[in-house]
């Protein structure tokens, strides 16, 4: 039986082969051959087609700034890519085996080396949601009540933001409340980290998350502490009103952080404190974060669709920090070290 399953599907492989990745696609993980952020067997399928058939090589691996991409398709890692590699996807589709090998991010091409070591990416979703913005009356600013706060993107050219649950602080307060849920918020990722000579490390994170919970804001006319909270929704729901019964806007995300900690082995930091220059720990150092996240969910009235049409967003949104650069951190000019910043939405399929 298992012979004429790969018989089968090899044979499939050979005779298709799978569409291009569209320009700077990027993959989530190992083994999405195609970029199409799904693990599938088209993936397999691509994967044939480009080792015997003179299709298009797999799409990169998204590593972040300092290191762009990761080989994708050794899903065995057994240092190179062939059959057997298509043969390790299939195995884990389809007969219960395990998942590709998780490609290591930050460390060549500039990334980390020299005595590096690995955390477990738990320890940096922990810190998520952690730190007291000081609300200037005694007590911390919430962006979103009553969800503990985690960073947002922005499209300034189109003024419009995306919030995604890359931490399942949303999952967990669904899951704490009377009557609340688990949305499947799954995250995986790593953490390396190579101490610095200065006694300080340097500190590569990459976070996959599943099933997060996500939503789209038209920021026009809106405060700028409260957006997130109270600007019209064009796409999905928060968290409160999915608890209370509507339809939630769930995705997928990576995202990549470079800064420097205090020490080897110091806690992970919270990325809104390590972020904002005037809350970082001395000796902390913020230097690279990006993000590439999709989501499916609801259209909303205010989108200029039809309320509740199914609908779709994506985010790749790029910042570089501490470059001097013209960087800034103030009120007026928050987190302005972005290069790329870009939001779209609309109708499924748009």
């Amino acid at each position: 039986m298992r012979a004429t399953l790969w018989t089968g599907l090899i044979f499939i492989g050979l005779l298709v082969t799978g569409p291009t990745p569209a320009r700077g696609a990027v993959a989530l993980e190992n083994g999405d051959a195609n970029g199409d952020w799904a693990l599938d067997i088209s993936d397999g399928i691509y994967l044939l087609g480009w080792l015997y058939s003179g299709g298009p090589a797999p799409a990169p691996i998204a590593c972040g700034i300092d290191d762009p991409s990761g080989e994708n398709g050794d899903t065995n890692s057994d240092g190179g890519i062939d059959l057997s590699d298509v043969i390790y996807l299939f195995g884990h589709l389809y007969l219960g085996g395990p998942a590709p090998v998780e490609i290591g991010c930050g460390q060549g091409g500039g990334g980390v080396s020299g005595g590096a070591a690995q955390r477990p990416i738990s320890e940096f979703v922990a810190a998520q949601g952690t730190f007291c913005r000081p609300d200037g009356a005694g007590g911390c600013l919430l962006f979103v009540p009553p969800l503990q706060n985690f960073l947002g993107w922005r499209d300034p050219a189109k003024n419009i933001s995306i919030s995604v649950d890359y931490a399942g602080i949303a999952d967990a307060w669904l899951e704490s409340q009377a009557g609340g849920f688990d949305l499947g918020t799954a995250t995986s990722g790593s953490i390396t980290e190579r101490p610095l000579p200065d006694g300080r490390a340097e500190v590569h994170v990459r976070l996959h998350t599943r099933n997060a919970l996500s939503w789209v804001i038209n920021r026009t006319g809106c405060p700028p502490g409260s957006a997130f909270a109270v600007c019209p929704l064009l796409l999905g729901h928060r968290a409160p009103d999915v608890l209370a019964g509507a339809e939630p806007a769930l995705g997928q995300s990576l995202l990549t952080v470079v800064f420097v900690n205090t020490a080897p082995g110091a806690p992970m930091p919270d990325l809104l404190q390590i972020s904002s220059g005037r809350f970082r720990l001395p000796g902390q150092e913020f230097h690279s974060i990006s993000i590439y996240a999709r989501a499916s969910g609801e259209l909303r009235e205010a989108s200029g669709f039809p309320e509740g049409a199914p609908g779709s967003a994506q985010v790749t949104q790029v910042g570089l920090f501490d470059t001097g650069a013209g960087n800034r951190d103030d009120d007026a000019h928050p987190f302005d070290g972005f290069p790329a910043e870009h939001i779209h939405f609309g109708p499924t399929g748009s």
